[in-house]
């Protein structure tokens, strides 16, 4: 998908197009709304999914996650339904799985103090 989406513009992923696949599969498919992949709403494209039968909750959240980059995680969360996640460690990839796809800067700080050194630290009112 990451190549189809990209072809024109280099290794730079259109969220658009990726919509715009997304929903080209589940028409091909003949998915149901409850069987899309669903989390948060992306005001733009929903009325094209509505178009094609699909509710508001069926329009997916992409998770862009650049694994390769082993400098301090990092978060972005610029327009609705699409979240950029740089950088990797286990405890994060186990916090991701964990909370069924669920990524944001609460996982990221829980994740980060999640090793065993941090384990024997107390907080002091």
């Amino acid at each position: 998908m990451v190549r189809t989406c990209s072809s024109e513009l280099g290794s730079y992923v259109h969220s658009r197009k990726v919509w715009d696949f997304i929903l080209e599969v589940a028409v091909k498919e003949n998915l149901k709304a409850e069987h899309m992949v669903k989390k948060t709403l992306y005001e733009a494209k929903q009325s094209e999914f509505k178009e094609q039968g699909y509710w508001d909750n069926a329009v997916p959240h992409i998770l862009l996650w650049n694994m390769g980059d082993w400098n301090k995680p990092c978060i972005e969360e610029h327009h609705p339904g699409v979240t950029l996640l740089r950088g990797f460690f286990e405890n994060l990839l186990k916090s991701f799985l964990d909370n069924g796809g669920e990524i944001g800067r609460r996982h990221l700080m829980e994740a980060a103090i999640a090793d065993k050194e941090f384990q024997v630290l107390s907080v002091v009112d």
